[in-house]
Parts: structure tokens; sequence; C-alpha cells
């Protein structure tokens, strides 16, 4: 099987990354996510793939588990950001920074990791307000 990161990429002002890839979804919004290649670790590759697919580099990563879909192990981040313009790759069709409250209805729906890891996020800001 393969193995892949995904990550949830929010900046200071609570606002995610949503990204349209047409070629998963004309739908739903995704987040960023891509391949592991030989010889680098997840956070490595979370990093990466930030970077290459919406031109923002990550300020701190936090891993949220692991999450099979398919025929990959998925790895899931929070990945924290500045706010800043989104360069997207060949990859992103396009790419918003919306109120991760409202990325919860913009992603594939409950039981996809997208919305797992959306979830999660929006549980640690509610737990850390209680």
């Amino acid at each position: 099987f393969s193995t892949c990161i995904i990550a949830l990429v929010v900046n200071e002002y609570g606002e995610a990354a949503l990204l349209r890839q047409g070629y998963i979804s004309d739908t739903y919004y995704n987040l960023v996510s891509g391949y592991m290649k030989p010889g680098e670790n997840a956070e490595t590759t979370a990093m990466r793939e930030v970077e290459e697919e919406i031109g923002v580099p990550v300020e701190r990563l936090r891993m949220t588990g692991t999450y099979w879909f398919g025929k990959m192990l998925m790895i899931g981040f929070i990945a924290e950001a500045k706010k800043r313009e989104l360069v997207l790759s060949g990859e992103v069709d396009e790419a918003v920074w919306v109120p991760v409250s409202k990325a919860l209805k913009m992603v594939h729906p409950a039981g996809s990791v997208s919305h797992t890891l959306v979830e999660y996020y929006l549980n640690e800001q509610k737990n850390r307000k209680d």
C-alpha cells in the first residue's frame, strides 16, 4: 500500500486552506495531501506538500493520527502557517482561505479523512476554550 500525508493548513486568523482538485472531486474541497517519497519522513513530506501545492511555508506541524483510505495509509497533520496569498501548483485548480467552522461543510462528508481532520481541529479549539 501507499503511504501519504494529509494536512489541514490553518492560519493565525482561524482560517483553513481548502483546495479544489477536479481529478479528486468536482463537488468537495480537499486538504493538502501527497505521497511520501523514498527516504522522506511524514513530517518532511507534509511540509513539502503544503509548500508545493499552495506555496505556504509551514511554521508548526502536529500529527493527528493515521487513517486508512482505500489502499493508502494516510498520516494526518495540522499545519500552522501565516496567512499569505496562495500560489497553486499544477495539481490544484483553485484554493481559498475559509473559516475552519465553514470548512466542515465544504470538505468530503463525515467519515472522510478530510472531515475527520477538520473535526479534530474544531474539537481541539473548543477544548482550549473550556
